[in-house]
This record gives C-alpha cells, sequence and structure tokens, in this order.
C-alpha cells in the first residue's frame, strides 16, 4: 500500500461527514449483545418492557391482541346436571357487583408483557358483604422482585422466602417452555423490529435535516501554512453556518459554495419502518398486518389471518387464563361453603362457539330439534350419507333456538349468532327440560 494510505487508513474508511456533524448511522441503532433477550434480569425485563410499551405502533398492536383475548364469553359446567348448586354460586360471583371479579382478570394482561404475572388476592370484609368471602381486588406484584424459582415456587426474590400463604396468591404465565414458570415474554418477540424501526425513524429526522437545511462547502484557495490553513477554515466554517438562517455573508479568497442536498427518497425510508410495522405485528399476532396500511398487507384481515389471531387469543384463555380463574372461583366457594369434593367443582369455561357434547347431541335429535349433519358428522368424525344436511325434520313444537348463521352450526336456526353466556344458559336449559321430559 502506499505511505499516504497506510497512515490515512482510519480517515478512508470513516464517515468523516457525519463525524463532523456527530451523526453516524450506526450509532442510532442501540446494538446488544445477541444473547441479551436470553439472560435478563428482572430489573433488564422491566426496563425494556416499559420502554417497548411507550411506543405506538407495539402498545397498539398488543391492546388489539388483548382484546380479541379479552373478547370471550364463558359457560360455569356443573359437575353434575342434576346437582347445579355450586355452578349457580360461581356464576354469582362472577356477576356480583357488575361482574367486578371478571374485569379484574384484565391484570392477566400482564404475563403477554412480562412472561409471568403473580397477583395478590384481596378479599372484601365479609362484615361489609353480609357474611360472604368475595374477592376485591387481584393486586399485580412488582415484577423485579417476586416471581418463581427453580421449583416453581412463588417467591420474593428479595426476602428470600416462598409466597405460600392459603387463598393469597395466583400467578399466570405465558408460554411456558421446560417449566419455567417466569415464562417468556409476548412482546419481547418483537423487540428485533421495534429496535430497528426506531433507527429508521431517527435516520428519517436525518433525512428530513438533510432536505431542509442542506450540507454547504466552500471551495477557497488555501495557504501553505497548516496553521493558517486551519484557522481560515475554522473561520469559513463558521461563517457558512448563518446561512442556516438564510442570512447573507461575504468571504473573501471563496471561489464558490456549493450545497449537498440529500439524495435518498424519503419513500425509502416510510418503506422501511412500515416492513418493521408489519414485523411486529407478526410478532404479536402470528400473522401480519390487522392494523398497518393495506398496501403492506396481505388484505385478508378479515379471513385467514384473523383466524390466526382469535386461535392465539383462544390459546392463552384456555391455558393460561383458564386455570387460574377455577382456582379463585375455587377458593372463594371452599371460603363461603367449606371443604369440597374435587369431583363436586364446578368448571369455569371460555368459549368460543356452543359445543355441545355427544349426549346433548343425541337428545336434542331424539326430541326433534334440528339439528346441521354437516357440524355432526364433522364434530364426531363420521362419514355422512348422500342426502341433505339435516338429521331430522324440527318438530313445530319445539321453541326455536339462536345458531349459527352459516350453516356449520349445532342447530340449524340462522339468527344472528351472539354468542353470550346468558344464551348458553338458555340452550342448556331447553336440552335439560327436553331431557327430563322424556
Amino acid at each position: 500500500m502506499w505511505p499516504f494510505a497506510t497512515k490515512k487508513t482510519k480517515e478512508l474508511i470513516e464517515d468523516v461527514v457525519a463525524r463532523r456533524e456527530g451523526v453516524d448511522l450506526d450509532d442510532m441503532f442501540d446494538f446488544v449483545d445477541e444473547e441479551f433477550l436470553t439472560d435478563l434480569g428482572a430489573d433488564e425485563l422491566t426496563d425494556v418492557v416499559t420502554k417497548m410499551l411507550q411506543d405506538d405502533q407495539v402498545s397498539a398492536e398488543m391492546e388489539t391482541f388483548k382484546t380479541f383475548v379479552g373478547n370471550s364469553n364463558y359457560i360455569v359446567q356443573p359437575s353434575d346436571e342434576k346437582d347445579t348448586y355450586l355452578a349457580e354460586k360461581y356464576q354469582e360471583y362472577l356477576s356480583r357487583d357488575g361482574g367486578h371479579l371478571v374485569s379484574q382478570f384484565e391484570n392477566f394482561f400482564e404475563a403477554l408483557e412480562f412472561g409471568a404475572v403473580i397477583c395478590q388476592t384481596i378479599w372484601k370484609d365479609p362484615k361489609d358483604t353480609g357474611g360472604v368471602w368475595v374477592i376485591d381486588k387481584l393486586k399485580p406484584m412488582d415484577h423485579t422482585r417476586y416471581g418463581f424459582n427453580k421449583r416453581g415456587q412463588m417467591v420474593d426474590r428479595q426476602g428470600g422466602f416462598v409466597l405460600d400463604a392459603p387463598y393469597k396468591y395466583v400467578s399466570v404465565s405465558h408460554n411456558v417452555r421446560g417449566g419455567n414458570l417466569n415464562g417468556n415474554s409476548l412482546l419481547l418477540k418483537a423487540y428485533w423490529p421495534w429496535t430497528f424501526r426506531k433507527a429508521c425513524i431517527r435516520a428519517g429526522l436525518l433525512y428530513v435535516k438533510k432536505s431542509v437545511i442542506p450540507s454547504i462547502i466552500a471551495i477557497y484557495k488555501a495557504g501553505k501554512n497548516k496553521t493558517e490553513i486551519e484557522a481560515q477554515g475554522a473561520y469559513i466554517a463558521k461563517e457558512l453556518s448563518r446561512l442556516a438562517n438564510s442570512s447573507g455573508i461575504a468571504m473573501a479568497n471563496v471561489e464558490s459554495v456549493q450545497s449537498i442536498d440529500a439524495t435518498s427518497k424519503g419513500t425509502d425510508i416510510i418503506d422501511l419502518v412500515e416492513l418493521f410495522n408489519r414485523m411486529i405485528s407478526k410478532a404479536i399476532f402470528g400473522v401480519s398486518t390487522l392494523t398497518n396500511e393495506s398496501r403492506f398487507s396481505s388484505n385478508d384481515t378479515a379471513g385467514t389471518s384473523r383466524e390466526i389471531i382469535e386461535a392465539r387469543a383462544k390459546k392463552v384463555n384456555i391455558q393460561e387464563f383458564q386455570p387460574t380463574i377455577n382456582t379463585l372461583l375455587r377458593w372463594t366457594a371452599e371460603l363461603n361453603e367449606g371443604d369440597i369434593s374435587p369431583e363436586k367443582l364446578p368448571f369455569f369455561k371460555y368459549i368460543f362457539e356452543y359445543d355441545p357434547q355427544f349426549a346433548e347431541v343425541i337428545s336434542a335429535v331424539e326430541t326433534g330439534i334440528a339439528v346441521s349433519g354437516k357440524w355432526f358428522y364433522n364434530k364426531f368424525n363420521i362419514k355422512p350419507p348422500e342426502q341433505d344436511d339435516i338429521l331430522v325434520e324440527p318438530r313445530a313444537a319445539v321453541a326455536p333456538i339462536v345458531a349459527r348463521s352459516n350453516g356449520d352450526g349445532f342447530f340449524l336456526h340462522s339468527e344472528h349468532r351472539t354468542n353470550r353466556p346468558e344464551l348458553m344458559n338458555r340452550i342448556s336449559t331447553i336440552l335439560r327440560n327436553t331431557t327430563g321430559e322424556k
């Protein structure tokens, strides 16, 4: 290599303009060790989650997913259809004070953000409720202090003791792997696209700056003395900076003044930001995208994409929220009713459409309720005969029951499906009554 190149290696390989202006594109990226997300401490996790939730795109996608999770109905199934006392008590606990307990379940959403959440159960004083034990609050506890040890026990990391007070602590863990109940944050799946999105936005601001206030270069005849050159260059640079405020200047020994305009198109940066928006959506929803601009989506948000998101939300409800809710209802029943045999406990169940059991279907068919043959054969994996989609002709005396409108539901009546708990209770009551009459 030429001696000059050897001495000037640093200047040759770096962006001198960026160095002068204090804006190096690499500095816009908060690069961290690639093992960062696999070795997060509790304090680091809380800090990262808090920062990510301040991002409008991440926050919007998380809130949308929470809406899918929360937009579910439920039923309480008695262990014995002939003894519904405890099931009715469960319903009473859930509906008391305008469904106050159900609204507290929203605290479980923190498990999606932090991987797990431990809630302290605070009960109302029975003196204020007519002698009835009622849950007042489900208070999420500090994620930096409370978590799980290797034995799966809830612990106070700072105090070093196990949280095992009866009827006091419940938890929800998201996406548990390897038995680690500290779970895995859904939010952190969007960490890298969120990081690069931030950098693109900052680059966009730099582009705006370069577009509005271009860099200005003066070409002049410099003296031979190094000190004189540096002094003259510094003076000219200082004077040129006044042009940013549209001030006219005149300088001696300057042959020409040139401006350097931004050559990148603003749409390039917009496309990059939208790309990372889609990646954030895919990380949270499993598909992209519901909330982003249509030209970047698959134009299938009402079809397959929605089904995928609903399936994710259903998994969260059934596998993660539902067991904890059943624990809370069991505790409430035990405090009010005394010891209860596990075989007699009702079951809180999230529902996404009415899902009758085989005995209920047969009872409905024998009673004369019009049951969809297509639904029946698909549900119970029975080869359908070559005939119309109906098992029996409906009897005029049978009261109509609301069902799905697309023909795939349990009942053939095509009124709009509301899928509400009271509707489910109504259907169960009709089926029990018809069975009893036989």
